[in-house]
């Protein structure tokens, strides 16, 4: 959905960005996790379209990129045989 929306908003210069987090501690229920920072970031001129954080994230994208090859080269002989001959 991302790739998307990040398509149709490129031309009019607008990014859009998937924040894939994995696991990591967090005291997000306790009082004190709420903190406002006062120094505000500039924008990044070439945001990627996903940011994956932390090594869980990426050995799960991995891994996830690995089975789609793996299914892709056992199905490729029946994807092309559906190719329309001009």
């Amino acid at each position: 959905m991302c790739r998307v929306i990040h398509a149709e908003l490129k031309p009019l210069g607008i990014h859009a960005t998937v924040v894939e987090p994995g696991y990591f501690r967090t005291d997000f229920l306790d009082a004190s996790s709420l903190v406002v920072a006062p120094d505000v970031i500039d924008d990044a001129s070439n945001p990627p379209l996903r940011l994956p954080l932390g090594t869980d994230t990426l050995a799960a994208i991995a891994a996830k990129n690995a089975y789609v090859t793996q299914e892709t080269e056992a199905w490729k002989v029946l994807s092309a045989s559906t190719d329309f001959a001009a």
